[in-house]
């Protein structure tokens, strides 16, 4: 799979594993055995070399740090750029992407296309289709993440309402317990007041 990427505002790296991730989620049917998960390759595009490498194509590689052998988990990350022209046939095409006519004998497929989507009826038609599934994928992706929300808003209103539960249940039980300490300290205090008084009538000198 391809994104491209215009902004230069965010965390690539962390943003292409966010793509992998959803993609290798959108193509595994729920219960797939992790050998069973399919091979993702992701190839971004951006304007910007954010490696700061003076290349225009990164290959990412997995590695154990102790031996330095790879390791193949299924995917895969390139990293491709328009900003830097390192004469390479990859540099030039993706400087092709920067122009709005490509008619380039090295890339005669794009520069078909380019025409095709630019210059013709069909081409024009195509274009609308494509862009009406972008939108509609994107539309479906939106309304399960709202489900999603939803949902979960949903979960913590109901657990704030068993907590607010748990929380008056408590506060009940403290008023209770006030009440019985209340009667409790009533009743010490006429104790007190009972043994102070047969204290006094005690000390009384007896009637000669």
């Amino acid at each position: 799979m391809e994104f491209v990427q215009k902004a230069d505002d965010d965390d690539h790296i962390r943003r292409c594993r966010y793509n992998a991730a959803g993609m290798t989620w959108k193509e595994a049917e729920k219960g797939t055995r992790f050998k069973d998960l399919p091979d993702v390759c992701v190839v971004y595009i951006t304007e910007h070399d954010f490696l700061h490498g003076g290349r225009t194509v990164y290959h990412v590689d997995k590695i154990l740090r102790e031996n330095g052998s790879l390791i193949d988990d299924g995917s895969s990350v390139i990293y491709v750029n328009t900003a830097v022209n390192d004469g390479s046939a990859i540099s030039d095409l993706m400087r092709c992407f920067l122009q709005k006519t490509v008619n380039d004998p090295r890339f005669p497929r794009l520069s078909e296309r380019v025409h095709q989507y630019k210059n013709t009826e069909k081409g024009a038609a195509e274009m609308c289709e494509e862009l009406e599934r972008y939108i509609d994928e994107i539309t479906e992706e939106m309304q399960t993440k709202v489900v999603q929300l939803q949902a979960s808003n949903a979960e913590k209103d109901r657990a704030l309402f068993e907590n607010s539960k748990i929380i008056s249940e408590k506060n009940r039980t403290i008023s209770e317990n006030s009440k019985i300490i209340s009667e409790k300290d009533k009743e010490i205090a006429r104790l007190n007041e009972l043994v102070a008084s047969l204290s006094k009538g005690d000390s009384r000198p007896a009637n000669s």
